[in-house]
């Protein structure tokens, strides 16, 4: 899949296109059949598939209620290649791209893509103040619109998403994304205070910058580090048995993996939650107990 990296005024020489316009965070089920959508009529039209998105979510460009993403830029573009699409192009995002009027939006962005066709989600809104939307966008190109996907009534939205996994609702929200792939985190192994290792728990504490950080509590997860999957638990909390912290820590156990990967990168898949954070009367029993979370 090519990439291409935009900046206003937009100058690049596009190849003829199905388009497909979005966010795209989390790429969970509603996105996937949209871009299935897009492939599927780029080949019915004999032209390239592609999707046109923004380098960063609107809400952390104005410091709006932001919580992290649920797969920030370079994993989404990973996920778009798996899916096969031809090309993505990546709009880098800003204020004065945000506050853009819906016509000029129009004229400066989208008359310059090349198009052969659109495909949007329903709820589908651009220019400033959202003011742009599917009625506006027939009026200029063929545009395909995709209905929202449901699972048991509820609409798969991005919003929802982060809503389970920031409730620990884990297993809800990896339906939504793909139970196939699941919602991971991933992010280098940073020093920590080194209290597991001591203790016979060696542990990876991960930096989940950017991420959503599910709510405290014990996770069973899968750990993937160098293309190998191994078995572990996850605890994201305030190290109440140890030594209190201000704010929340992602560490990892490993179940039989003595590696030495600092500074290295470890992706961490959530599978389930399994318990609230707890504070033990002594290191003997909050060892026992992780043991005991790997077994399940």
């Amino acid at each position: 899949m090519k990439v291409v990296y935009l900046d206003l005024p937009i100058n690049h020489k596009f190849t003829r296109s199905v388009i497909g316009l979005g966010y795209f965070d989390g790429v969970h089920l509603g996105h996937q059949d949209l871009i299935n959508n897009v492939i599927k009529l780029a080949k019915e039209k004999h032209v390239k598939s592609s999707i046109f998105t923004f380098d960063i979510p609107i809400r952390k460009l104005f410091n709006k209620e932001f919580y992290g993403e649920l797969t920030p830029l370079k994993y989404k573009l990973e996920i778009f290649k798996k899916i096969g699409l031809d090309i993505c192009y990546v709009l880098r995002f800003n204020k004065d791209i945000a506050s853009m009027d819906k016509s000029l939006f129009i004229g400066e962005i989208l008359d310059k893509l090349n198009l052969e066709s659109i495909v949007i989600g329903s709820d589908f809104k651009f220019g400033n103040k959202a003011e742009g939307d599917a009625i506006l966008l027939k009026k200029h190109y063929p545009t395909y619109i995709v209905d929202f996907v449901n699972i048991s009534g509820i609409k798969v939205s991005s919003s929802s998403i982060i809503e389970w996994i920031r409730n620990g609702l884990i297993s809800k929200a990896n339906k939504e994304i793909d139970d196939s792939r699941k919602y991971f985190i991933e992010g280098k192994v940073i020093h920590g205070l080194g209290n597991g290792k001591k203790f016979g728990l060696p542990t990876a504490n991960v930096n989940y910058n950017g991420f959503v950080l599910p709510k405290n509590g014990v996770y069973k997860v899968s750990v993937k580090y160098r293309n190998k999957f191994y078995k572990g638990v996850a605890n994201i909390g305030l190290h109440p048995t140890i030594e209190k912290l201000q704010s929340p820590t992602l560490e990892v156990f490993i179940d039989h993996f003595h590696k030495n990967i600092y500074n290295k990168s470890i992706r961490v898949y959530f599978i389930e939650y399994l318990r609230d954070e707890e504070r033990f009367d002594s290191l003997e029993k909050l060892v026992n107990k992780v043991k005991d979370d790997l077994s399940k």
